[in-house]
């Protein structure tokens, strides 16, 4: 007798516990689901970036030499201590050519720092796509 009542409680017990574990994974598998579809919305937004990345690189290779090239001849014309000298309407142009390159080089600061960003998050999804697959 006492071990027929030891084996329906062992039975209850087991039952209960594999009520628990089945209740766990489909918990875990519903989250397991839900970070998949999150990780598969990243990577769909990531891939439309990657276009505008690659697009954002090739515009500052063309733009990085010219802008170079504007500094150097600023630098060099500070240095030589001359005096700026020009009429009304070439000071204006000369401003706003100097308002033009200024607000370049920050566009092309913003678009480095928008790329590296991008570039981080790449590796950070594809080290967590790596571990995952």
């Amino acid at each position: 007798m006492l071990d027929k009542v030891k084996n329906r409680a062992d039975a209850a017990l087991a039952w209960r516990i594999q009520q628990s574990i089945d209740e766990l994974r489909g918990e875990m598998d519903g989250r397991l689901r839900g970070l998949e579809d999150r990780l598969g919305g990243v990577e769909h937004r990531l891939n439309g970036l990657e276009p505008r990345l690659v697009e954002a690189e090739q515009v500052l290779r063309r733009m990085g030499p010219q802008i170079a090239a504007i500094e150097g001849r600023l630098e060099s014309r500070r240095e030589s201590g001359e005096p700026v000298t020009a009429d009304a309407a070439g000071l204006a142009e000369a401003r706003s050519l100097l308002e033009a390159v200024r607000a370049e080089h920050e566009r092309i600061r913003a678009r480095v720092a928008l790329a590296s960003h991008y570039e981080e998050r790449l590796r950070v999804l594809e080290g967590k796509v790596g571990e995952a697959g």
